[in-house]
């Protein structure tokens, strides 16, 4: 029997200083909370920041008979992040910083392909139906 014990990542990311998540993700902000990620309301806009642009958006059916997923069926995105010198963040908006004690957490969950964050679970799934870009911005 093959040992299946050491991954090897596929990408990798590195983490940014704040994520930016839309005030209409309220599915996604009570899950953040729920595990104890703190984020804070916006009172201002933010420029200078970063989307991630999406080259394949991928919602997969509810399977059958699935032990992973049970009767549930996942997201997908590929794509990339990019300077969006145009875009800014409303006042409103929800901040997440990395730099809490459950940073790692934000990131693991905000990362548009993390394969257990949440865009794999659909709480952004009312956003990504024909969208180009992932409705999260981010700063370095």
């Amino acid at each position: 029997m093959i040992n299946m014990m050491w991954f090897e990542p596929t990408t990798t990311e590195v983490a940014p200083a704040t994520y930016y998540v839309p005030s209409a993700a309220t599915k996604a902000i009570d899950l953040l909370r729920a595990h104890g990620v703190r984020v804070e309301r916006m009172a201002r806009t933010v420029a200078d920041v970063e989307q991630f642009v999406i080259t394949n958006n991928t919602a997969r059916p509810v399977p059958t008979n699935s032990i992973d997923f049970g009767q549930h069926g996942v997201r997908m995105l590929e794509g990339s992040w990019q300077p969006a010198p145009t875009a800014t963040v409303p006042s409103g908006a929800w901040a997440v910083s990395v730099n809490q004690p459950l940073g790692l957490l934000a990131f693991y969950l905000l990362e548009p392909t993390s394969d257990d964050g949440l865009t794999t679970w659909n709480m952004f799934d009312e956003m990504l139906a024909d969208a180009k870009t992932y409705p999260v911005m981010r700063k370095r």
